[in-house]
């Protein structure tokens, strides 16, 4: 960034202009630090939106024109900090009857909804911790130490395929762990 903003003044000062836009160039010369954040979900225009650092969930929304009609804010926090790159969903409340996935980061959201969303996450297999192996379908206390001892014991996963060394857990139970799991 440094480079291109002292060539920037290099190409001002001794040719008068910088190849391309002028506009743009000053605007990159002038312009205040900002994050780009994905607004998606129940919102008038979603998309992707550059706001100042230090914007607030309620300041994206804004800037997406908006919350729509029906659009369920109860587990969302409006005051929350957002950071470069993230993406967020203003949820529709659930049908009746039925349970909508968050697509939240885990630090927005209710316990109630944290839950869920850890059913669906994925786990760090070479650095879980037994509670968060014990959130994989069919890893319960026992089958989380077997885990941890065996990883201990090799110094770490090399492959999801090492998962096969620790006793109870076969080609079935693997391939159910498998969309759940990231070596590092």
């Amino acid at each position: 960034m440094r480079v291109v903003v002292f060539y920037c003044l290099l190409m001002l000062a001794f040719c008068g202009g910088l190849p391309g836009s002028e506009s743009a160039a000053a605007a990159m010369l002038v312009s205040e630090p900002a994050i780009r954040v994905h607004v998606g979900g129940a919102v008038k225009r979603p998309g992707v939106y550059r706001l100042p650092i230090g914007s607030r969930v309620a300041e994206a929304i804004a800037s997406a024109g908006g919350v729509a009609r029906r659009a369920d804010l109860s587990d969302l926090n409006l005051a929350a900090v957002l950071q470069d790159g993230e993406q967020f969903v203003v949820p529709l409340p659930a049908p009746p009857g039925g349970r909508v996935a968050p697509a939240l980061p885990r630090h927005r959201l209710s316990s109630r909804v944290q839950v869920l969303r850890q059913r669906q996450a994925r786990v760090v297999l070479n650095r879980a911790s037994v509670q968060e192996l014990q959130t994989l379908p069919g890893v319960g206390p026992a089958m989380a130490k077997r885990i941890l001892e065996v990883r201990a014991r090799l110094g770490r996963f090399e492959t999801l395929d090492d998962l096969r060394e620790v006793p109870g857990i076969g080609v079935k139970r693997l391939s159910k762990l498998r969309a759940r799991l990231v070596l590092d």
